[in-house]
């Protein structure tokens, strides 16, 4: 049996999850707390790889070594060696042929704006700031075309290698919550800034500056030029993997932008 992992964490200081040359990662800070435990050096397997500044309630990977510490025990002796920013919520056994991200069979992602007139002192570091009105309806009629399997090339990085850009949408929603505006999105996967690329089209149009045909324009062109702005790192948050098909229920029915209300 293997171990998998569920880590909760805050990306700002860090150049992401998986571990570089260039900066300090959520991976290789978990993988060096693993080590201590195990006075041995230890790997661990992610499922997916966020930016630099990018949030996580759910992300997933797993142990591929037998460890001297139970399963039931890891979270509280690993937290022990883990700064304040990184958490491990839980810990559980897995088959042999669990792969925390060739596994993974659906994704859900949140990106969260703080709709106040002034900046919050508290929040500024998972949200982004737009001080405009921002028109709920017209955001969700724009996220209705994202529905289904397209291929989204044009809400990806130009840079990225990725070959394979179709991708299927299973649920989409915007609401509000006091001050915070918040899209979610599940889908079976997510190319290289593609939630924070459709964040940036679909808040110019929440703010009457585009049409919501806008989004179906960009799907059929492919093409990552006439989409809008890769908005902040910082308003992304990866929520949710789902390694059944209980994503097939989807997205929470609650609509609430506290996120601790959401147990992984």
């Amino acid at each position: 049996m293997k171990t998998a992992i569920v880590i909760e964490y805050d990306g700002t200081k860090y150049v992401g999850w998986q571990r570089q040359e260039n900066g300090l990662s959520i991976q290789q800070v978990v993988e060096q707390a693993l080590s201590k435990i195990e006075k041995r050096k230890i790997a661990i397997v992610g499922a997916g790889r966020t930016d630099a500044g990018v949030h996580a309630i759910g992300q997933v990977a797993h142990i591929n070594c037998k460890l001297s510490v139970p399963a039931s025990g890891l979270s509280m002796a690993l937290n022990k060696y883990l700064p304040d920013d990184i958490s491990i919520k839980n810990a559980y056994e897995v088959p042999d042929d669990f792969h925390a991200r060739k596994s993974a069979q659906a994704k859900w992602y949140r990106y969260v704006f703080f709709n106040g007139k002034k900046e919050s002192v508290f929040y500024n570091k998972t949200s982004v700031h737009i001080r405009n009105k921002i028109d709920i309806d017209l955001m969700n009629e724009s996220l209705q075309y994202l529905l289904g399997t397209h291929d989204f090339k044009g809400f990806m990085t130009t840079s990225s290698k990725i070959l394979n850009t179709e991708r299927t949408i299973y649920e989409v929603r915007a609401f509000k919550d006091g001050d915070y505006v918040i899209i979610d999105i599940l889908g079976s996967g997510f190319l290289y800034n593609m939630m924070r690329i459709i964040a940036g089209t679909t808040i110019k149009i929440a703010l009457h500056k585009a049409q919501p045909i806008w989004i179906k324009q960009i799907i059929d062109e492919a093409d990552r030029s006439i989409a809008g702005k890769k908005l902040d790192a910082k308003g992304l948050m990866l929520m949710h993997i789902y390694y059944d098909d209980s994503y097939k229920e989807g997205l929470p029915k609650e609509k609430t932008a506290y996120i601790a209300r959401y147990f992984i």
